[in-house]
């Protein structure tokens, strides 16, 4: 064997150690050992647990190889110019790998290696094992930074003391010869000037950036343009060169030039097409500050922070995002609301055009958790499973186990919310047919009745008690099958189903034990199965509310998936919300024309999603305005032209999920855009050859007004085809119209023809005493020569004639 190996021999199958080999001779020499007896077995032992407690820590230790294993290519360089590779070899003399690190050569004037020295480049050795080695090199430009003269090549090795080492002196190494670096070259005489100017304006734009490449990649230079839009790129070698000039709010450009002759000097001349003003957005994202899930149909307002104007208005997508866009250079403020949350507001200035924002929302939940205490009766565990207590507990909320032969039996009056469990046994059920007006008179009295109506799973290893008496308590019943479904949400923005957890459709799935058949007209349906029936309902119960279930609550919060939802059910006190709708617009001074468009406003709380907007007239239903709309406050309705004129129009606004809640506005008027001719009437006498007004009036929307004559039922002439609708028109009647008392005047709106007015009958006459209008007719008889026409010109005074 060899010195320090043990010597032993088996023993039943165990080795036993009987001495140290110390040193043997060859041939059939006997080899000699030191044998081992209890005092070194115990010194061995000794020693042993002392290296365990004080054995000094394992460490890397990096040192350079030796000059033999490091080398460089050339002795002669030119900076920016030379090809220059240095290599050398590193070991590792610790006890341990080292990990990764790196090495930084360096030229240095002396043969003393620091990070003084002129950088040459550095390696990255990803790790050396104990007592191992490895090599690194740099190959690359030798760099043109690096002056003229003779230096050392050199490295230190982990130059950023990444590695802990044992020892941290002996990391650098050099090479023993010298190399030279010769003067770098003169730089290339060749350069662009470039002038960059508003394609609008001409005038100059500073600070555009430039970037200058040549050869399609290598980037040679950067730089602002002046605040006379001037930059000048220097030092160019002919090649092939892209020039890229941007700044916020222009749109980037590039042009190419070539560079033929080293002794070149090129202009080049941008143009600079800015953004449109309107083409700014800001990117909107909304999560809860809670969960960072995002809140989807979270609704946006982006008001003009200087003018107060309302700019955009929207709802996140189911990432709870949303773009704001069209925006000009200026402050906005965007206002972020979502029911049972705090709303948010922030500012943000877009700096030019076509900027791209971000706004971050993290909204905060208005949640307020039932305060209790909390009364709940059972049996039993529902399914042997206590999913009730630990949501209390975990909320600090108080409460009190009854069974059902407490029924009647206590004072309820000090509870905030009472629970009656689901799936008991019969005698349950039996005791509380007999005290259904006992839990209804708490809820009349202000309390919070809750009912998990399931009263049976058709399991019989569970307890299958069953309901036999026709109504729960509040007057609702339901049918009995069990079945797994895919529910739905008919109020989204029910708390129920907000807080303090935001419910999806997934999370409402699960085991149902029926739907609900009877139950008050003005419950709140909240969840509906799969056929459209309610599932869970709530609604108010003199002072105070019943909210029922027929999910098989506690069993899907046990292993349904479904803990959250059935948390927020107990957690929730319909006491704490409100749900109201108040209409701010129209109001009892409102005058609408068909045909324009307004907007009907109201307030309304968070809780109700969607609204249902009707119109009546004098209390009879006229039209529905809009089946559903977004609880945002405000909707932009075109008053359809068919309506007759009333002052006893009423806007009726509804929650779309539960018309009860709803408000009436106060009574206005709806009228149709009319003319109304005042002159001529029935009475009027005008005179040929005469200078009359016609005068009319008209309301709403009429523009330019055409006016016609007509006799009878034939359209006489055009007296004018288009003038302002000012009221007034001054006519000079024709003198070859025939004498008729079947004229009317017909007064037409240019840009809407069923907008228009006939007038009454009336007359155009010649002068009274016959003649023609103007002259007096004398007819003087001569004899033989014939008859002489006399016209002798008459002043004629126009009348006035009256209404």
């Amino acid at each position: 064997g060899m010195s320090g190996g043990p010597v032993w021999r088996y023993v039943s199958g165990n080795r036993y150690i009987m001495t140290v080999h110390a040193y043997g001779r060859d041939g059939t020499d006997s080899n000699f050992g030191t044998r081992l007896n209890s005092d070194k077995y115990d010194r061995i032992n000794t020693w042993l647990s002392a290296d365990a407690s004080s054995a000094p820590t394992d460490k890397p230790d990096l040192e350079d190889r030796g000059s033999s294993y490091s080398d460089y290519n050339i002795n002669t360089v030119t900076p920016g110019v030379t090809s220059f590779n240095v290599y050398s070899d590193v070991r590792n003399k610790g006890t341990t790998s080292s990990g990764g690190f790196y090495i930084y050569y360096y030229a240095s004037t002396n043969n003393v290696i620091t990070t003084l020295d002129y950088f040459i480049g550095s390696d990255y050795v990803s790790s050396i094992s104990a007592f191992g080695y490895s090599d690194s090199s740099w190959s690359g430009i030798f760099p043109s930074d690096i002056p003229a003269g003779n230096y050392y090549i050199g490295w230190i090795i982990d130059s950023p003391d990444w590695v802990d080492e044992f020892d941290e002196n002996n990391n650098d190494a050099y090479k023993s010869s010298q190399i030279t670096v010769n003067p770098p070259p003169p730089p290339p005489p060749g350069y662009i000037e470039i002038q960059v100017n508003d394609s609008d304006t001409s005038g100059p734009v500073n600070f555009a950036y430039l970037q200058i490449w040549v050869n399609g990649s290598n980037l040679v230079d950067t730089g602002l343009t002046s605040s006379i839009g001037f930059y000048n790129s220097t030092a160019l070698d002919i090649g092939a060169y892209n020039i890229s000039v941007s700044k916020p709010g222009y749109h980037t450009q590039n042009q190419l030039i070539n560079i033929t002759d080293a002794q070149d000097d090129y202009y080049l001349d941008f143009a600079f097409v800015s953004y449109p003003p309107d083409s700014s957005y800001i990117e909107v994202r909304v999560n809860e500050s809670n969960t960072l899930n995002p809140i989807g149909n979270a609704y946006i307002r982006t008001y003009n922070t200087t003018s107060g104007e309302l700019w955009d208005s929207g709802y996140t997508n189911s990432s709870g995002f949303y773009n704001i866009t069209g925006l000009y250079i200026g402050w906005w403020t965007v206002n972020v609301s979502f029911p049972g949350f705090h709303e948010q507001s922030k500012v943000d200035y877009i700096n030019w055009n076509f900027d791209d924002d971000y706004l971050h929302f993290y909204l905060d939940s208005k949640f307020r958790p039932i305060n209790g205490p909390v009364a709940i009766f059972r049996d039993n565990f529902p399914w042997n499973v206590n999913a009730t207590e630990p949501i209390l507990e975990k909320y600090n909320i108080s409460y009190t186990i009854y069974n059902s032969l407490d029924f009647g039996n206590v004072d309820l009056s000090s509870f905030n919310k009472v629970i009656l469990a689901s799936e008991q046994v019969q005698t349950f059920y039996d005791r509380l047919a007999g005290n259904v007006s006992w839990f209804e008179d708490y809820a009349a009295n202000g309390g919070v009745l809750e009912l998990h109506t399931v009263d049976r799973k058709g399991n019989p290893s569970y307890h299958n008690g069953t309901w036999n008496a026709y109504l729960y308590p509040g007057g609702i019943n339901k049918t009995y099958n069990v079945e797994f479904v895919n529910n739905s949400m008919n109020m989204p923005l029910h708390p129920i189903l907000l807080k303090p957890f935001t419910m999806n459709e997934s999370q409402i799935d699960g085991y149902i034990g029926g739907v609900f058949t009877v139950y008050p007209v003005d419950a709140r349906e909240i969840l509906h199965g799969p056929t459209a029936d309610p599932i869970l309902i709530e609604f108010s119960y003199g002072s105070g509310y019943i909210i029922a279930s027929t999910q098989t609550l506690e069993w899907n919060a046990n292993w349904g998936g479904s803990q959250q939802l059935y948390e927020n059910i107990i957690l929730y006190n319909p006491l704490d919300y409100d749900y109201s709708i108040s209409i701010t617009a129209p109001f009892s001074s409102t005058s609408w024309e068909t045909n324009q468009t307004y907007n009907i406003m109201w307030d309304a709380t968070d809780y109700i999603a969607n609204v249902k907007i009707e119109l009546y007239e004098n209390g009879i239903f006229n039209m529905e305005i809009s089946e559903s709309t977004p609880n945002d406050g405000v909707y932009l309705w075109t008053v359809p032209n068919n309506l007759s004129d009333s002052l006893q129009y009423r806007i009726r606004i509804a929650d779309a999920s539960y018309p009860p809640i709803s408000n009436d506005s106060l009574t206005f008027e709806i009228f149709n855009p009319f003319i109304e001719i005042i002159n001529p009437i029935s009475s009027t006498n005008w005179i040929l050859n005469a200078s009359e007004y016609i005068i009319w009036t008209s309301r709403g929307t009429v523009g330019d007004v055409k006016i016609e004559l007509y006799n009878g039922s034939i359209l006489e002439l055009v007296i004018s085809p288009t003038t302002s609708n000012d009221g007034s028109f001054l006519w000079v009647i024709p003198s070859n119209l025939t004498v008729s008392s079947e004229y009317t005047i017909k007064i037409v709106d240019v840009s809407n023809a069923n907008i228009y007015y006939v007038s009454d009958s009336f007359t155009i006459n010649i002068a009274s005493g016959g003649g023609i209008p103007g002259y007096n007719l004398i007819i003087t008889s001569v004899l033989i020569i014939g008859v002489t026409i006399i016209l002798i010109k008459r002043k004629f005074f126009r009348r006035k004639y009256r209404q």
